[in-house]
């Protein structure tokens, strides 16, 4: 049965106003239920009834793996040893997990307390698991088992040691406010300092309890930087330029992931940094399929719903059309994405959720070369092809995205080319409709006059022009009478007949 857009967006609602709520609780803060719930008029009854569930699971769940609890610690989901958590999201906790029978590490995605939460989560959760393992990609993350016990449903996939390149890009622009120059290493470090963290950690897992309490926060901090001078000194340094060229390189790993789930009849619908994973050797992976479309599909979303992260959205998906979003859609979003990955700043700025959805609708993003001027002129025509409002002016498909990046880094000629004056002039049209019919109106209105007024300029030259002549014949008359027949006279009288008649003929 296909959910109507109203029963969506209630479910979209629920799922922003828990997300807000465990992030506050992660800052340190201590909202009162009550008082949050206001927030939330049309969900408020919802709220009051999820909310402390879910809070009181992730306490139970928290002391269980800390063994604060006089009871035997839940440590085990099915065939999984929970290890930690690593992660939070709308659609689910994720956890660090040990799969016992295969003894390997994984990420486990829980959707807990399935009964408390609307049918379309779990529906939405289902669909990630039936879409992720559909594919078989490199840069896509692998699933490898689903299961369910005693209410909860999750499912175990390929852990990726590494960061989002939403914490990336954040620490990307903590070292551009630094003053820090930005280079082909910038974004490898992050991932090196993972790598050290993990160290760390695994040296405490394997000491016993007393040596864990010995080792000072100055001493582990030491030993954190110790380790971090050495993998830095192993990475070779490079001009921004490279930076350039290994944003374009992660852009190519994404598209190609982009264009295998298109080629399967998936439309990811959330492409967005926080989606990305990058590993310690620099590749990329893409997750959390749970807002996928399948396109033989229709039962999640119906056209006129808001589905996505409204930042990287795609106008269509912003302003819920009734067209049929298609894979297109994620285009735009991978150009959104490697916009911020260059700017260090969003596509579009706005904190008011109308005012960004009117500057994704209707404004083009600020060129990449205005922000920053030493994006190659090249990658920057990418990435604004990649975002064309229209649908029909962004590529076809990804795999010719990933040919252009992959083109830029080979210094051969791009097929995507700067929109000419006349092209932008018909964007415009096409987005304001209204405004172009008025200037039209007043186009129409101007060559109006100027018709009426050249016209009328040519009738008073005219008249001018007969005025003039009119006088001229006039002088020639008076001088006829005044100086030409007296002459005439004379001549005659002197029986001068030829230049007499000379004279009349000029005269």
């Amino acid at each position: 049965m296909v959910k109507t857009s109203g029963t969506d967006h209630i479910d979209v609602l629920l799922g922003r106003a828990v997300e807000e709520y465990f992030h506050r609780l992660r800052r340190g803060e201590r909202p009162q239920l009550d008082e949050f719930v206001e927030q939330y008029p049309e969900i408020k009854n919802l709220l009051e009834t999820v909310v402390p569930g879910l809070q009181a699971a992730e306490q139970s769940l928290d002391e269980s793996l800390n063994g604060n609890i006089s009871h035997e610690p839940i440590k085990q989901l099915g065939d999984f040893r929970i290890v930690r958590q690593i992660g939070r999201g709308g659609m689910g906790v994720v956890y660090e997990a040990e799969q016992t029978s295969m003894q390997r590490r994984v990420a486990l995605k829980v959707l807990p307390l399935a009964g408390l939460l609307d049918d379309l989560k779990i529906r939405r959760f289902q669909n990630e698991v039936r879409a992720t393992a559909t594919l078989d990609h490199p840069n896509i993350v692998s699933v490898y088992m689903v299961g369910e016990e005693r209410g909860v449903h999750y499912y175990a996939m390929q852990l990726i040691r590494g960061r989002s390149m939403a914490d990336v890009i954040s620490s990307l622009k903590h070292i551009a406010k630094e003053g820090s120059r930005l280079d082909g290493s910038s974004i490898s470090q992050m991932t090196s300092r993972v790598e050290v963290d993990e160290r760390i950690r695994s040296d405490l897992d394997g000491a016993t309890e007393s040596d864990r309490h010995d080792s000072r926060p100055s001493e582990r901090t030491a030993k954190a930087e110790t380790v971090a001078q050495a993998d830095d000194s192993t990475i070779p340094h490079s001009s921004k330029g490279e930076y350039f060229r290994c944003v374009a390189s992660l852009g190519i790993q994404v598209a190609t992931a982009l264009q295998h789930a298109h080629d399967h009849g998936i439309i990811h619908r959330d492409i967005k940094p926080a989606n990305l994973l990058l590993d310690r050797e620099s590749n990329l992976h893409l997750t959390d399929f749970g807002l996928a479309r399948f396109e033989a599909d229709v039962g999640l979303t119906m056209t006129g719903d808001v589905i996505g992260t409204l930042r990287y959205m795609a106008p269509e998906q912003a302003l819920a059309k009734h067209i049929v979003v298609d894979h297109r859609a994620d285009i735009y979003s991978l150009g959104a994405t490697l916009y911020e990955l260059l700017a260090l700043q969003p596509a579009y700025v706005a904190n008011d959720r109308q005012r960004l959805l009117k500057q994704i609708a209707f404004e083009e993003p600020t060129s990449l070369r205005r922000v920053d001027r030493t994006v190659p002129a090249e990658l920057a025509t990418i990435v604004h092809k990649a975002m064309s409002k229209d649908i029909a002016d962004r590529y076809a498909t990804a795999q010719e995205l990933a040919d252009d990046l992959g083109s830029y880094l080979q210094n051969r000629p791009i097929k995507a080319k700067r929109p000419t004056i006349l092209e932008v002039i018909r964007k415009w049209s096409r987005r304001n409709p209204i405004l172009t019919g008025a200037a039209a109106v007043i186009a129409i209105t101007v060559a109006i006059c100027l018709f009426l007024v050249l016209k009328e300029r040519g009738r008073f030259i005219s008249r001018d022009k007969s005025a003039r002549m009119a006088e001229s014949a006039l002088e020639n008359e008076r001088w006829a009478r005044t100086h030409a027949l007296p002459e005439i006279q004379r001549l005659i009288d002197g029986e001068k007949f030829a230049e007499a008649l000379s004279l009349a003929e000029e005269a």
